[in-house]
């Protein structure tokens, strides 16, 4: 009977489950294609949609009837197509289609209508309708309704969005292999998602020996058919096909973890899969599954392999007494210390003295892509203070190597105080002894906040060397190797077959190299703020101390690699600019850039000998020295004709069949333009470099020809005036860039831009033939200015051509800065603009000349819209605070693209509070050689933070009275602050940064009344007699704010603070520790500016009693002789069944004065003192020998208060003294005198 009611349970269970299965999870692909009749309609009702979001739609024309499609994805345009159109898959291939609207087809539709259902996907942005007679094979899926003709045929399924229409005669035979086969990926989940180590995508690569972590990932499980003696799913895994684990489980994968390790003790490539299997037929009465259905496969391939087998490697154990220079370049950049063997025959990096900073690069060339790099070194770590240690570094090898900052930055990452971290970085991995690497301290990027001693950490690529990774303090310590006992490290990179790259360290601390620990393992191909991996890495070994240091030494340094080559760099190709027009009399100036990429937006910087051609008529000779990237020669050709420029060769060498290209002043490169022809006469001038807009007068135009004799130029006429043809054409931007054409003007005189629109000017050629004009170009760029002089009869010189050209550059008078926010007042009375760290919008416009003395760029300057360079810095310059933190500008740089208004809005944000200008400063030379000025803003601001980030110290609680031993107050008797609470106020950017200029005067706009607190009515904890909290009342003083340090507030909560429990005959209950709540409630500045997460509630220490208490007289009895009554009084307190001495209280002070007394038949004695112990006095009453009683009733606090008479209010203490009765003995029950 139990059974029958738990099976019932689970039927129940899993009813439930699938009521609400369809909002728990996205789509899974076999809920797009599920209904097993291959018609799956309206599927928009249940959610279980492709996720189109991420295709690229396009309008592309549909292939010609008949047309085979290779394997890959296709994007068509919505059409009708016509009857009998067909298109065929080829075989073996898997195509997808994409339509992007409705597709209608006439009759006669075929699609892959002679291959596999598992080759074709069809999507449909829209409806699908078919026309008669289609045969189709594969997947089809619609997001609208889908229609199928008469006697249509499709072998797959059909899956909508809305309804699915049949003609007459039509079938679809279900066929959902495609699903299987990857049809589907991308646009919805996999059931199943098997992953090895955390990767999902293989191959997965591990060493021979590891042991791999397999996890399962399930989405969407169907519900299983319950039954009393069978499991409702089956897991299996399998290793090439064979089995190695089976299990059942009642519940399904989705509801629980699967993993599964497997160690791979040879190498191969191996293939795990796993497969789960549900219950789908219990048969009539649910005694045993009948039937197993799969839900879902996945495998994933392994590679196993031996970490060094294979590889080309390169050891070093430092035998020889100095470092091999062919195989070591060494620097030192802080410090006198340059790494070098040492005499125990180790690579020593720093010596144990502080602030070193050193660097060894190994002269190999690692190939980046698609290569496996192992690195192993032994590591010592001693004989100093302790720091800092060594980074691994790989970098970039068309960048040459230089050491990044010094300390904690371990000569990788950059540094606050203007150090750039290593040239070129890829990866830096730091052996860290004092824990700075991965702390985001002193400028670095990302990392803990704080130090992690003995640590491994990883930080990326430049210009952020970003942290991506740390081991955690690791126990023995990176320098626990003493002089003797190293510690061996295994470094792997792995990017073959575009996985990763996988970034692994290891450490062995026995030193063998057989007991491996994985300390660090990332997947930099995941890290967004990763470059992708170069073509070639270096591997470079950087040192560093600071305040603290030690001795760094490696030994047995072993690298391997898959590919590993001499080391090379190697210019990508040349490009050569001339102006298109030379003469023979005089030498030609071309300019040679050496391109770094092909692109050449990169240059060559290192000094590279080009080998030119032609290999005469050089100045200098033929071989031209290029330092920087680009550098000028000059040809000298005296016979008219075209003479073809080239590079043939250099050193360092020049890539493999590249291609010198030319720019002949007509725009654009081509290698077909590098033919420059010389003539025997021309025009020969030289326009300077312009302003744009600005005008260049008094440019000398020489009319010259070749002296046949002497080869030199002398003039072909003078002192006339001849008709010259202008025109200009454009070098740099091209047509395709170039969002404006404005003429260039000649004599004040717009030119044409094409020899056919060329304009004619005359010029007076005279003594020496030589004319002048003046130049104007309204815009910026390279610009050739072209001139021809044709002879006629007229002028009797027919048949004379003469032409001329000379390209230069016009450059922006500079930038006009400007943003929204600007404030010319410069100070803190600027209203508030944006949060330190918000996005806005600064613009930057390119402009011209205006006119002499021009200061102020952003008034009546013209534009120039040709403008564009990419790389342009930006900075800020802090206005007001004055001294403030200048804070950082993101982004560092932005590109200027050429457009019609030469305005380029740049998304800005800066880090810090205040007013800034900001500042867009071109570099030198970096607009087609010239330097452009830049540009300055008007103070923009104010800038304010984001929000407060609060910390609270609750403080201590101040007992009334310690005297005794055991702290304690009384109820209703006030108390205050031993230590007061306080709040820590950081003022914080939008990314959380600390914005240290809003404490600076002025700027700061949070005072302490805005500070809002809420303070207690009543303890959290006690109750008094009736079951109410016990009520508390609260004398508050304003608190006090304070800059603890820049950046940084402290509010503190008023000493004068007063608290006291209500004492009443309510309240009477046994003593209790105080637990008060308090809260801040909202804490809001002037400008808005709120605390990020109020209300703020917290609970000082209290350690000490809260004790009911009474101040006690005893009556006294005495004969009216004697000398003095004595009437002794006490401090007692309620210990939850009576009132009992109060023996800690040695701190409550009396005096005689506060006691009223009758005094009829004595006096009383004048005395002071503090209690002891709970006890006072006594008190000293003396007889004046009448007989009688006197009342004494003593006036004390409200605390020491007590309802003696039982009529619900206190009252003060009061006692009788009898004089002329003897009290008797407390033994007597029964007295009397005879």
């Amino acid at each position: 009977m139990m059974s029958v009611v738990a099976a019932f349970s689970r039927m129940v269970f899993f009813a439930i489950l699938t009521l609400f299965a369809t909002n728990l999870w996205a789509a899974t692909c076999t809920d797009v294609f599920s209904n097993a009749s291959g018609v799956t309609p309206n599927l928009q009702a249940s959610g279980h949609t492709l996720d189109l979001g991420s295709v690229p739609f396009a309008n592309n024309a549909w292939p010609q009837s008949g047309t085979t499609l290779a394997d890959g994805d296709y994007y068509f345009s919505s059409t009708n197509l016509p009857n009998n159109y067909r298109l065929n898959i080829a075989s073996g291939a898997s195509v997808r289609i994409f339509v992007n609207g409705s597709l209608a087809s006439g009759n006669g539709l075929m699609i892959n209508s002679n291959g596999n259902a598992d080759q074709l996907l069809l999507v449909v942005k829209g409806s699908l309708s078919l026309g008669n007679n289609a045969e189709l094979r594969g997947l089809v899926y619609a997001t609208g309704s889908v229609g199928v003709g008469n006697n249509g045929n499709v072998d797959g399924g059909i899956a909508a969005g809305g309804a699915i229409y049949y003609g007459n005669n039509s079938r679809v035979t279900a066929d959902y292999s495609g699903v299987s086969s990857g049809l589907l990926t991308g646009l919805c989940n996999p059931a199943i998602v098997l992953s090895a180590n955390g990767q999902s995508t293989g191959p997965v690569r591990v060493n021979v020996g590891e042991t791999v972590t397999f996890s399962v990932t399930a989405r969407g499980c169907p519900s299983a058919e319950p039954s009393f003696w069978s499991d409702d799913w089956i897991d299996s895994w399998f290793l090439d096909g064979s089995s190695i684990g089976q299990a059942g489980f009642n519940s399904s994968p989705c509801d629980r973890a699967v993993e599964k390790t497997h160690t791979f003790n040879q190498t191969g490539t191996f293939t795990v899969a796993f497969e789960s299997r549900y219950c789908s037929d219990s048969g009539y009465w649910g005694l045993a599954c009948r039937n197993y259905s799969v839900f879902g496969r996945d495998d994933i391939q392994i590679d196993v392999g031996n970490p060094t087998g294979g590889l080309t490697c390169f050891d070093d154990q430092f035998s020889s007494s100095t470092l091999d220079a062919n195989d070591w370049v060494t620097s030192v950049s802080k410090g006198s210390f340059t790494p070098g063997v040492t005499g125990n025959g180790r690579l020593r990096m720093t010596e144990a003295a502080s602030n070193q900073a050193t660097a060894a690069t190994l002269q190999r060339e690692i190939p980046g892509a698609d290569n496996l790099i192992v690195l192993e070194f032994d590591y010592y770590a001693y004989g100093g203070s302790g720091a800092d240690g060594v980074a691994v570094v790989l970098s970039d090898a068309l960048i040459t190597p230089q050491p990044g900052s010094y300390g904690g930055s371990l000569g990788y990452a950059q540094r606050n105080n203007g150090d750039s971290g290593f040239a070129g970085g890829w990866l830096g991995i730091g052996l860290d002894e004092f824990g700075n690497f991965s702390n985001r301290s002193e400028g670095r990027v990302g990392g803990n906040s704080g130090r992690t001693p003995d640590s491994v950490a990883v930080r990326g690529s430049a210009p952020d060397y970003a942290y991506l990774a740390d081991s955690g303090q690791l126990n023995p310590g990176v320098d626990a190797t003493g002089q003797s006992s190293p510690h061996r490290y295994r470094i792997t990179v792995d990017s073959r077959a575009g996985v990763g790259p996988i970034a692994t360290v290891e450490r062995d601390t026995s030193g063998t190299g057989n007991n491996f620990s994985q300390l660090v393992r990332i997947d930099l191909g995941s890290v967004a703020s990763q470059s992708t991996i170069p073509e070639n890495l270096l591997l470079s070994l950087t040192g560093s101390t600071g305040g603290s240091n030690n001795i760094h030494e490696l030994d047995n340094v072993q690298l391997c690699a898959l590919k590993l080559n001499p080391v090379g760099q190697q210019v990508d190709h040349f490009e050569i600019v001339h102006d298109g027009v030379a003469l023979t009399c005089q030498s030609e100036t071309v300019t040679v850039r050496a391109c770094a990429n092909a692109a050449c937006d990169q240059l060559f910087t290192d000094p590279v000998n080009a080998t030119l051609a032609p290999s005469s008529g050089w100045a200098g000779g033929n071989v031209l020295s290029i330092s920087g990237g680009t550098a000028q020669a000059s040809l000298q050709h005296t016979t008219a004709g075209n003479v073809r420029l080239n590079v043939v060769g250099s050193q360092p060498s020049t890539r493999p069949q590249s291609v010198t290209l030319c720019d002949n002043g007509s725009g654009g490169l081509s290698s077909s333009k590098c033919s420059l022809p010389f003539y025997d006469s021309g025009l020969a001038f030289d326009v300077p470099d312009l302003t744009s807009h600005k005008p260049e007068s008094s440019i000398q135009v020489r009319a010259v020809r070749r002296d046949n004799q002497t080869d030199a130029c002398v003039p072909a006429f003078e002192n006339v005036r001849k008709p010259v043809s202008f025109w200009s054409t454009y070098v740099d931007p091209g047509a395709a860039g170039r969002p404006a054409s404005r003429p260039l003007s000649v004599n004040g005189t717009e030119i044409g831009g094409s020899q056919t629109a060329a304009t004619t000017l005359d010029l007076d050629f005279g003594a020496g033939g030589v004319a002048q004009i003046d130049v104007m170009y309204p815009d910026a760029g390279r610009m050739n200015l072209n001139a021809l002089y044709l002879g006629s009869a007229a002028t009797g010189d027919s048949g004379l051509e003469m032409p001329g050209a000379d390209s230069f550059v016009s450059i922006p008078a500079g930038l006009c800065v400007r943003s929204a926010g600007e404030c010319l007042a410069g100070d803190s009375t600027c209203p508030r603009f944006k949060k330190a760290g918000e996005s806005f919008d600064l613009t930057v416009q390119a402009v011209g000349w205006e006119g002499g003395g021009d200061t102020d760029l952003c008034q009546g300057n013209p534009t120039t819209p040709n403008f564009s360079l990419s790389g342009i810095p930006l900075t800020s310059s802090l206005v007001a605070p004055s001294g403030g933190a200048p804070g950082t500008v993101v982004p560092a740089s932005y590109s200027h693209g050429a457009s019609s208004t030469a305005t380029q809005t740049v998304a800005t944000r800066v880090s810090e509070v205040g007013v800034f200008r900001f500042l867009a400063t071109p570099g030198t030379g970096a607009y087609l050689g010239r330097t452009v000025p830049g540009g300055t803003s008007a103070p923009i601001g104010r800038f304010y933070p984001d929000r407060f980030e609060v910390t609270t110290d609750p403080g201590e609680l101040q007992a009334e009275c310690s005297a005794g031993g055991s702290p304690f107050t009384y109820t209703g008797e006030p108390f205050g602050w031993k230590v007061p609470a306080s709040l820590s106020i950081e003022p914080v950017s939008v990314q959380g940064s600390r914005t240290l200029n809003y404490t600076a005067p002025g700027f700061r706009k949070l005072v302490a009344g805005d500070v809002d607190r809420v303070f207690p009515g009543g303890d959290s904890t006690a109750v008094d007699v009736s079951g109410s909290p016990v009520s508390l009342t609260t004398t508050p003083v304003t608190g006090g704010l304070t800059v603890s340090q820049p950046g940084l507030l402290s509010y503190q909560y008023s000493m004068a603070d007063q608290f006291a429990f209500d004492k009443s005959v309510g309240t009477r209950i046994s003593p209790f520790l105080p637990d008060l709540s308090f809260q801040v409630s909202d804490m809001t500045d002037s400008d808005g500016v709120s605390a990020a997460a109020t209300p703020y509630t917290f609970n000082p220490t209290a350690n000490f009693d809260i004790r009911y208490g009474r101040l006690f007289l005893e009556n006294a009895y005495g004969p009216e002789t004697l000398a003095a009554l004595p009437m002794p009084f006490r401090a007692e307190y309620w210990n939850g069944s009576g009132f009992v001495t109060n023996t800690a209280d040695s701190c409550t002070a009396w005096t005689t004065t506060d006691i009223t007394d009758t005094e009829n038949h004595h006096s009383l004695s004048a005395a002071s003192g503090t209690l002891s112990a709970g006890l006072g006095g006594p008190l000293s009453l003396v007889p004046d020998g009448s007989q009688g009683t006197d009342s004494l009733v003593w006036n004390v606090a409200d605390w020491l208060a007590f309802d003696q008479d039982g009529d619900g209010t206190l009252e003060d203490p009061s006692a009788l003294a009898t004089f002329g009765v003897y009290r008797g003995n407390d033994r007597v029950i029964y007295w009397q005198e005879q």
